[in-house]
């Protein structure tokens, strides 16, 4: 497991190899590792702008009985949202704030409802997302 190449590819090989062989070592149950680079973050990887994430992979809060909940297998928060005005009550027009942490106040007293939707779903927060979901519409 030190990453040393394996046949007679003559190109140099990938650093990423450590990565993968520390992996192999600690979790010999690994039976594969996936590395992707990924077009839409490789120019983060060469220049000096911070990558920001735009989602939460890991997922936001959880889903009981049609209840949002803090706990329990989380899902990710998908952008839509109906709010009441009053939901707002005391906050200055104009001022910016995180959803989260703000709307966990709600949901802790059981107010926030909502729904898992199991379809296809497209994130569009990027001109480049728009064009790509505006190709895959147009096959």
């Amino acid at each position: 497991m030190e990453g040393e190449v394996v046949g007679s590819d003559k190109r140099p090989p990938y650093l990423e190899r450590f990565i993968h062989a520390g992996i192999y070592e600690k979790r010999p149950d690994i039976m594969a590792v996936v590395h992707s680079h990924a077009e839409g973050v490789l120019p983060f990887t060469i220049s000096k702008t911070p990558l920001v994430p735009v989602i939460h992979s890991a997922g936001d809060m959880g889903l009981a009985g049609g209840v949002i909940v803090r706990d329990g297998p989380r899902l990710t928060y998908g952008n839509i949202a109906v709010f009441h005005p009053r939901m707002f009550d005391g906050i200055e027009p104009g001022t910016w704030l995180k959803l989260f942490p703000w709307a966990y106040r709600f949901v802790e007293e059981g107010r926030v409802t909502g729904e898992r939707y199991t379809g296809v779903w497209d994130n569009i927060g990027t001109a480049a997302q728009l064009a790509d979901l505006d190709r895959r519409l147009k096959r």
